[in-house]
Formats: C-alpha cells, structure tokens, sequence
C-alpha cells in the first residue's frame, strides 16, 4: 500500500504518508483534470469500461486537456515539481486498486462538485470504481 495525500498543509495524516503533495490551495480540480489527461496521453484509459459505464466522456477529457495542456504548466499552476506529479500520476496508473478519499478540503469549497467531479472522473477513466479496493470515497 502506498498513501498519497494531496493537501497544501501538512496535517497528521502526512505522517503515515509515503508522499505528500503539497499543492496550491484551490488547485485541486485542475490537478485531477491534468492527471485525467495524463492518462489519456500515457494509454492509460480503461475504454471498455468507459463505453459501458459512461456518458460524455470525450467532451469530459476535451475539457481535462485544454484546462491542463502540459505537465509543466500543472506542476506551475499547483506548486510542485514535475518530477512529483509524473512520480504521483504513474502510481494512479500502474495501480489496479486505488481508493481516494476526499472530505473536508474538496467537499466544503465553493466549487467543491467541479472538484468531486474531477475526481471521480480520474475512477470512471481506468474503471477502478464500483470494487472493492478501488473506489473515489467521500
């Protein structure tokens, strides 16, 4: 098991972290639509999953892409390197099984459905939603 959390502060819960994303406050939905396209640019896309379990996926991705063209310019938008959100986005890849889970930070901010959303969105593109072990949690 590896735990990522994604949080411009540094809580108790970096403790038991194996990395800590240390991003821009209010940058959350930008960095998930870039992971989204990263996973469309790397192949990383479960396409039968999609075509059987979603609605409006291209238009979703057409989106994720032209809100965070490049790596470069999500690493500058959100305040880290991009050496750690490659490191960061190939784990949600390579990994069958992941479960994020969200509360406070995304669900209470004025734009906090974008920010579900772009999460979410992230689980429906590779299929790792719906099973055990792999699953977006609020």
């Amino acid at each position: 098991m590896t735990v990522v959390v994604i949080d411009p502060r540094k809580t108790a819960t970096c403790d038991i972290a194996d990395i800590h994303l240390a991003i821009t406050p209010g940058s959350d939905s930008f960095l998930f639509n870039s992971l989204l396209a990263y996973l469309a640019r790397t192949d990383a896309l479960d396409e039968a999953y999609i075509s059987n379990h979603t609605e409006g996926f291209e238009s979703c991705l057409q989106q994720a892409m032209l809100s965070a063209p490049s790596l470069a310019a999500t690493a500058k938008q959100c305040g880290v390197t991009e050496a750690r959100l490659q490191q960061v986005y190939r784990l949600f890849a390579d990994t069958p099984r992941c479960v994020s889970l969200f509360s406070q930070g995304i669900n209470q901010s004025s734009s906090g459905v974008d920010k579900a959303n772009s999460i979410i969105n992230c689980h429906l593109a590779t299929g790792k939603i719906g099973k055990p072990g792999a699953t977006p949690f609020r």
